[in-house]
C-alpha cells in the first residue's frame, strides 16, 4: 500500500501525519511522543500498537497473514 495517512493518538488526541515512506513509530517519535520500540526493524514485536479504528497497513515480518487479516 504505502500511502500517506493520519494517526490520532488516543490518549492525547494529537493528530500526526504519516507520509507514504515513513512508519507510524517514526512519525510519532519525530513529533516528540513516546513510542516503545527496541529494534525499529519490524522483527521483534515490541512496537506492536493497538489499532482502535481503521485498517492497518502492516509492514512487519512478525504477524502471520491470519493475524493481519483479523487485525491482531
Amino acid at each position: 500500500m504505502n500511502t500517506a495517512f493520519d494517526v490520532v493518538l488516543a490518549r492525547s488526541g494529537t493528530v500526526i501525519h504519516v507520509s507514504e515512506h515513513r512508519t507510524v513509530h517514526d512519525a510519532v517519535r519525530e513529533h516528540g511522543e513516546p513510542a516503545l520500540s527496541s529494534c525499529a526493524e519490524g522483527l521483534c514485536g515490541t512496537c506492536e500498537t493497538v489499532v482502535l479504528d481503521g485498517e492497518p497497513d502492516y509492514r512487519d515480518t512478525v504477524l502471520a497473514d491470519e493475524e493481519k487479516q483479523r487485525g491482531a
